[in-house]
C-alpha cells in the first residue's frame, strides 16, 4: 500500500530549500529524475569513494569511468569501511551541499502478507490454472504461487506546506493599527498634517526683509537746535496774524 505526501518548502531568504543541489546529482544526470535529497547525498557520498579509494561504491550510482569496489579485497574494504571517520568533515559537507528541494513528493509504503491460497483454495486454484495453461499440467502444488497486489492505501493525499510566519503586508498593517490606537492617526489626518506643514512653508518663504524703494523721507523736519522758546507776546502776534482776534 502506498499513501502519497506532497511537500512544499519556502525558498531563500525565508528557507534554506532549492531546487538542485551544489554537487551534481548523478542520478538526475544520468536518469533524468527529480532532485532530491537523498539521490545528492549518494552522489556525494560516491565522489568521496572515489576520491579517496579509487573505485565505486556497489549500492550508489557507478558511472562508465569508474571501477566497482571489490569488497573481497581486504585493503578495499578497509578504505570504504572507514571513510566516515577518516574524513567526517567532508561527509557533513554533502550535507550542506544537498538542502531540501522545495517541492517534493514522498509515497510512504507499507507491506503486509499473508498465506495464500487457502488450504480449502488450493486444489480448486490448481485444477483452474491446469485448465487455462498447460505449463500448469505437471502437477505442480500452490507453494509454487504468489498473489501481489499493489494498490494506494487511500485516494486522497497529504500536502504539507511552508508558509511565512509574518508577512511584509502584515507588518504595514500592524504599524497603522498601533499608530491608530496610539496616537489617533488616520490617512486622512495625516494627509491634513502633511497640507499644513506646506502651507507653513509657504508662509515662512514668502516673508522677508523689505525692499529699499519701498521706503521714504518723512516731511517734518527736526527742530534746529538754535531756536529760542517763544515768549507771550510772540504768541500774541501769531495768534492776531491768523485772524483768531
Amino acid at each position: 500500500m502506498f499513501m502519497q505526501r506532497e511537500i512544499i518548502r519556502l525558498e531563500p531568504p525565508h528557507g534554506t530549500c532549492d531546487y538542485r543541489g551544489s554537487t551534481t546529482d548523478l542520478y538526475t544526470k544520468n536518469y533524468n529524475t527529480t532532485y532530491s535529497k537523498l539521490s545528492c547525498l549518494k552522489s556525494c557520498y560516491q565522489t568521496i569513494v572515489n576520491r579517496y579509494c579509487n573505485c565505486s561504491w556497489p549500492m550508489y550510482y557507478i558511472s562508465d569511468t569508474t571501477n566497482v569496489c571489490n569488497l573481497t579485497d581486504h585493503t578495499v574494504d578497509t578504505c570504504t569501511a572507514g571513510l566516515t571517520s577518516a574524513v567526517p568533515d567532508e561527509y557533513a559537507t554533502c550535507d550542506a551541499l544537498c538542502p531540501q528541494p522545495c517541492n517534493e513528493v514522498e509515497y510512504d509504503m507499507l507491506s503486509s502478507s499473508a498465506a495464500w491460497p487457502s488450504e480449502k483454495y488450493e486444489n480448486y486454484l490448481i485444477n483452474k490454472l491446469k485448465q487455462s495453461n498447460y505449463l500448469l499440467m505437471d502437477g505442480k502444488d500452490a507453494d509454487n504461487f504468489v498473489k501481489l497486489n499493489v494498490y494506494f492505501k487511500d485516494l486522497m493525499y497529504e500536502k504539507v506546506e511552508q508558509q511565512k510566519a509574518y508577512e511584509s503586508e502584515s507588518l504595514i498593517s500592524d504599524i497603522g493599527g498601533q499608530l491608530g490606537l496610539w496616537l489617533g492617526l488616520s490617512a486622512i489626518t495625516i494627509g491634513e498634517i502633511c497640507g499644513l506643514l506646506l502651507s507653513l512653508f509657504r508662509s515662512l518663504s514668502s516673508i522677508g526683509p523689505k525692499k529699499d524703494d519701498d521706503t521714504f523721507d518723512t516731511p517734518v523736519k527736526p527742530f534746529s537746535k538754535d531756536l529760542e522758546p517763544a515768549t507771550g507776546g510772540m504768541m500774541l502776534n501769531d495768534v492776531k496774524s491768523r485772524g483768531f482776534v
